[in-house]
């Protein structure tokens, strides 16, 4: 079974996968262990700012790992990304492009990976094979990872290969053992026959027995014997051979190579304490999985960030140390640095988050034994504006009812927001889903039949061997004839979304106005709505078929090599339709609901909702529960600049929510009135009893 995912196989079953067949036993779980730990860590995007650093929360590079594709996770991807590092020795990240800009990153199978060497850029391309079927993949487009190969400057060498001859002992040793147990019996040995037998009887005896017992998958059956045939037993037994002590020293040998000490799976040999599970735990994080760590971040560096025009020398991927704290070791330091004078008692104090203590600046030496002092207590401040003294408690109970009124609106207000927002996200999502899949068929057969268009004009231009240049590669496609092909395509789908969307905003504000779609205003809005899209994404096929065509002129490549250049671009690839469906869908949809509103007549404001959950990023959470005019763009601070509204990103999952101009108002009133009644009471009560303050 192959499983596609624009266009690349990424995972098939195949019998001959190299250091793959071992993932299994003792490797099964060095390899887990590990994978489990980095895809833990969590990564950070940093900015050297002068000599401070500071963590840049929002970015496309952290929109782009938090949401790394749409069917993986971003530990999903790291714990693919490190095991095949164990067992191959190298992988490789696929970033898919929508211009220049990445909007996903998915793991391609080692095994199927190979490279394309070049004399001047050192790799030329990365040729990803399934079955009979390769795939180009340009350099600029792949993050590789890879151990050191002796042999090899392009691919790593997994430790698997160097610990071979262990795990293949290991592996033998338990196959021998299931067999064992499995046929509970012995056939080791020889066969004895009375007399003598010729050449051919041999060969034939000899032929029938291996193919029935020869080998560790037949070892221990039953052999029934005749013609006079004995068998003689001269095998060693189990216990001869000490499978304990070989297994033993099969998996020690196995650990080792991957540095995982016995504690971190679970094995105790009886003598493990929690002393030394901790120490064991310290080791590993910090020799075997923060050196992985370095090198797995260096990596993202080299590659990824240029992708994203970011200067390294500036921007820098990093982690947070996963190596547990000392504690032992800093009680150590800290006792040291006392006793020594080089650290004060308020500096080990503020190491750990205390207060400082009076006369606790100065280091101490051993004869300096003056008391340090309770600790400083921060003066409180008073505010002198308001009189000191009693106060009447009705007045008290007043200023308290005023001064908490706005936060018990707004708390009110927050619930009843996020009720409604998870409600009509849900909804909408659920109507993009069926949108999504029909927009996508309509994007595909619009791109093949665009790749066919594109071909022939090529085949016809350049088939009397006319000699070829840049300028040429303009006439492949007319932009305006494509941009106008391509609304037409869609025309159809959009109108009916609209009409819909805009029928469910509708019903989302409480509103029992009427919205049409064909109206002369709508459709010339949507008009201009779809030539913004027609246009970008004309203007994109196009920008691709002239690098492709440059770059095959630049290297000198025939005419073939160049056709294939263009006909294996990603303008042309699946990845393309299904990026575009998720996120012109949601443009959809929220332009009818923009729009409905606005032709009611009834709602003055829209807020942006998004799901607060594990996958959200830093951009879409800031914006969350922020009201905007309905005609207002809103400008999230990252690349892709001021928008009218979700999708912020690709690949966005927001949702806009109206605020009614009516509802809104006699909402707050009743609210209030409720408020005031309950001070009124509050204060009757208060004199009744005469109460001071």
């Amino acid at each position: 079974m192959v499983e596609t995912i624009g266009g690349l196989g990424l995972f098939i079953r195949d019998e001959n996968q190299g250091g793959m067949e071992e993932y299994r036993g003792w490797t099964f779980a060095c390899v887990r262990a590990i994978a489990e730990k980095v895809s833990s860590i969590e990564l950070q995007l940093k900015k050297k700012n002068g000599d401070d650093v500071e963590i840049v929360r929002n970015h496309p590079v952290i929109e782009l790992l938090n949401d790394i594709n749409p069917f993986m996770t971003l530990p999903d991807v790291v714990t693919n990304t490190q095991s095949f590092l164990e067992l191959e020795g190298s992988s490789f990240w696929w970033v898919s492009k929508v211009g220049n800009k990445p909007v996903s990153v998915w793991p391609l199978r080692p095994d199927l990976v190979s490279v394309v060497p070049d004399a001047e850029t050192y790799i030329k391309e990365y040729r990803y094979k399934i079955g009979n079927k390769t795939f180009t993949l340009n350099a600029e487009d792949i993050v590789p990872f890879k151990e050191f190969n002796p042999k090899d400057p392009y691919k790593g060498l997994g430790t698997t290969y160097a610990a071979a001859s262990s795990i293949n002992a290991d592996n033998y040793a338990r196959d021998w053992q299931k067999a064992f147990f499995k046929n509970g019996a012995r056939i080791d040995g020889v066969l004895m026959k009375d007399g003598t037998i010729d050449e051919e009887e041999y060969r034939a005896l000899n032929n029938r027995w291996n193919d029935k017992y020869k080998g560790v998958e037949k070892a221990h059956k039953i052999a029934v014997l005749d013609n006079g045939l004995k068998y003689q037993p001269v095998g060693a037994t189990a216990a001869d051979m000490d499978f304990v002590n070989l297994r033993t020293m099969s998996r020690d040998e196995i650990l080792a190579m991957f540095r995982v000490p016995k504690t971190i799976l679970g094995v105790t040999d009886g003598t493990a304490t929690r002393a030394t599970a901790e120490t064991s735990e310290y080791v590993f994080m910090k020799e075997t999985i923060k050196p992985k760590m370095q090198k797995f971040v260096r990596t993202l560096n080299e590659y990824l960030l240029p992708m994203f025009g970011l200067d390294t020398s500036v921007y820098f991927i990093d982690f947070t140390d996963p190596v547990p704290q000392n504690r032992e070791l800093d009680l150590l330091t800290y006792q040291n640095a006392l006793a020594n004078g080089w650290m004060s008692i308020n500096e080990v104090r503020a190491h750990n988050g205390l207060a400082p203590v009076e006369n606790g600046d100065a280091p101490r030496v051993a004869f300096g034994t003056e008391p340090l002092g309770a600790p400083i207590e921060v003066p409180k401040a008073i505010d002198d504006s308001k009189p000191q003294g009693k106060t009447d408690a009705a007045s008290v109970a007043k200023e308290i009812t005023a001064a908490i009124l706005p936060a018990l609106k707004a708390a009110a207000d927050m619930e009843e927001f996020e009720t409604r927002g998870e409600k009509a996200q849900n909804s909408q999502v659920k109507r993009g889903n069926s949108y999504e899949k029909k927009l996508e068929k309509i994007m595909t057969e619009f791109f093949d039949g665009q790749k066919e268009r594109v071909l022939s004009a090529f085949d016809d231009t350049y088939k009397k061997n006319v000699h070829m240049n840049k300028a040429a590669a303009d006439d492949l496609l007319d932009e305006d004839d494509e941009a106008a092909a391509l609304i037409k395509s869609t025309q159809k789908f959009f109108n009916v979304v609209v009409q819909a969307e805009g029928d469910e905003a509708l019903v989302l504000a409480g509103l029992e106005a009427a919205f049409d779609a064909r109206s002369e205003r709508v459709q010339a809005a949507l008009k201009r709505e779809l030539q913004k899209f027609a246009g970008s994404v004309t203007e994109e096929t196009s920008k691709q078929i002239r690098e492709a065509i440059g770059q095959g002129l630049d290297e000198g490549e025939a005419l073939n090599d160049i056709r294939k250049r263009v006909q294996e671009l990603s303008a042309f690839d699946k990845a393309r339709s299904q990026v575009i469906a998720r996120t012109e869908t949601t443009r959809a949809q929220n332009f009818a609901s923009v729009t409905a509103w606005g032709e009611s007549g009834l709602v003055e404001s829209k807020i942006l909702y998004t799901a607060l959950d594990e996958r959200v990023d830093d951009i879409c959470a800031d914006l969350h529960g922020q009201e905007f005019a309905l005609d207002e763009n809103v400008d999230p601070g990252n690349d892709y600049g001021k928008v009218d509204g979700p999708p912020i990103h690709p690949n966005c999952r927001c949702t806009l929510l109206p605020v009614v101009t009516k509802k809104s108002v006699v909402a707050a009133e009743l609210k209030e009135a409720d408020l005031l009644k309950d001070m009124a009471e509050l204060e009757a009560v208060e004199k009744e009893l005469d109460l001071d303050v």
